[in-house]
């Protein structure tokens, strides 16, 4: 059964997969990434190249009502961070870094959920934004504010809603 909860689980699963694929693959996009923070709380310092996951409301991709089926829009930012002592060469990485992100996951999504779930749960992945230059954030070891871009993705998906109820 595909309850919301359930749905939402598997769509973070398959994100972060996607990510540490192209991470711990030698040739990957992400090799470089030292830090990948999937909890929206993190008391810990980051170390950079680092990728934040954050979590944005879900909400329906049409004028749905609450039938058999509903499809869902989960809005996932992805903040990109990468230290450089010149701040205008600083923002370009995160830029950069942001755009590879988006990559690997077009890259990896629907190999990834299907060898994982035999399913199709993520059934399209959509540009919303990208925050080109963001605010700064606090970098383990790091004395000024480091610049950050931020990619926003929608990963559509459907949930039983009725059954799930």
């Amino acid at each position: 059964m595909r309850t919301l909860e359930d749905m939402i689980e598997k769509v973070l699963e398959i994100v972060e997969d996607c990510l540490m694929h192209e991470k711990e693959t030698e040739n990957g996009l992400l090799n470089h990434v030292k830090t990948i923070i999937s909890v929206y709380n993190n008391e810990y310092g980051i170390d950079e190249p680092a990728i934040w996951i954050v979590q944005h409301p879900v909400t329906g991709s049409s004028n749905d009502n609450l039938s058999q089926e509903l499809t869902l829009n989960y809005t996932i930012e992805f903040a990109c961070v990468e230290y450089d002592k010149d701040p205008k060469i600083a923002e370009k990485k995160a830029r950069q870094l942001a755009a590879k992100v988006a990559q690997s996951i077009k890259n990896n999504y629907r190999t990834i959920q299907y060898n994982k779930f035999q399913d199709r749960i993520i059934e399209n992945v959509k540009f919303n934004t990208l925050h080109p230059v963001g605010d700064g954030i606090d970098v383990e070891g790091k004395t000024l504010k480091v610049p950050v871009a931020g990619i926003v993705l929608d990963f559509e998906f459907t949930i039983d809603w009725v059954n799930s109820c």
